[in-house]
C-alpha cells in the first residue's frame, strides 16, 4: 500500500510557517498576572473590611456574662454530643457531686430500704470484727 505524503510548502525552509502567536501568548499571561493582582487586592481590602466590621460590632461582656458562658439548667434535655464550654467549671461541680456522694447520709432505694452512708462511717463498722462473714475453720486431717 502506498503511504499518502503532502507536499511540502512551498519555499526551502521546509518548516511549518503557522507557528504560535507569541505577541498573543505574552499579553495572554500579562493579562492573567493582572488579573491575579487586582483580585488579590480588591481579597486583601475585602477581608480587612470585614475584620474592621466585625471588631466594631462586637460589644465586650461585663458582670456574669463575661465570666462565663450561660448553660441550661437542665443539661438532659441538650442533644448529644454536649460540648463543654468551661472545662474548669465542669469539673468543680464533678468534684463537688463526687464529694457530697461521699460523705452523705440518703436513700438509694426507699422500698428495698437502701440507704447511702458516709465512707468513713461504712469503713469505721467494716473495720470491726465480726463485721464481716468469715469462713468457717477448716478441720486439720
Amino acid at each position: 500500500m502506498a503511504e499518502h505524503q503532502q507536499p511540502l510548502p512551498s519555499g526551502g525552509d521546509n518548516h511549518e510557517d503557522r507557528d504560535i502567536n507569541l505577541r498573543g501568548v505574552v499579553w495572554f499571561g500579562v493579562g492573567l498576572g493582572a488579573l491575579i493582582f487586582v483580585v488579590s487586592v480588591v481579597l486583601w481590602w475585602l477581608q480587612a473590611y470585614l475584620r474592621a466590621r466585625e471588631q466594631s460590632a462586637q460589644t465586650p461582656l461585663v458582670g456574669p456574662a463575661a465570666e462565663r458562658p450561660r448553660l441550661p439548667q437542665d443539661l438532659d434535655k441538650i442533644p448529644e454530643p454536649r460540648l463543654q464550654a468551661d472545662e474548669p467549671l465542669d469539673l468543680d461541680r464533678l468534684r463537688a457531686l463526687e464529694e457530697t456522694q461521699l460523705h452523705a447520709y440518703g436513700w438509694i432505694d426507699r422500698a428495698d430500704g437502701v440507704v447511702q452512708i458516709p465512707i468513713e462511717r461504712a469503713m469505721d463498722l467494716l473495720a470491726k470484727p465480726g463485721a464481716l462473714p468469715a469462713r468457717a475453720a477448716e478441720k486439720k486431717k
